[in-house]
């Protein structure tokens, strides 16, 4: 009988649960982002390095240290896209602002 009275609103549980799941997807989807981009980044490097018969994996290095920063940025921007779609239009930081003063 509970359920029927609290139809129209919802469980803040729920919502706290349903927002925290789709966190994860989205921690899981920058990490999937960041391995997929290091993977493209080594075979590229391999090749070239079997390609151009390079000994000392010169250009396997070279595109991992270049890969690092390109995955840190798209990482950030995968996460903030993703976030500000999860987030209400009017956001917490204005209730923040208003509690401080």
């Amino acid at each position: 009988m509970a359920r029927s009275q609290n139809s129209g609103s919802k469980d803040p549980r729920q919502e706290a649960m349903t927002f925290s799941l789709k966190l994860v997807g989205v921690a899981t989807l920058a990490g999937f982002l960041t391995i997929a981009i290091l993977m493209l980044a080594l075979f590229a490097g391999l090749w070239l390095d079997d390609y151009f018969t390079s000994e000392n994996h010169i250009y396997t290095i070279a595109l991992l240290c270049v890969s690092v920063p390109f995955t840190l940025v798209a990482m950030l921007w995968v996460v903030r896209f993703t976030t500000a779609r999860l987030l209400p239009a009017n956001s917490s930081k204005d209730e923040e602002d208003a509690a401080s003063g």
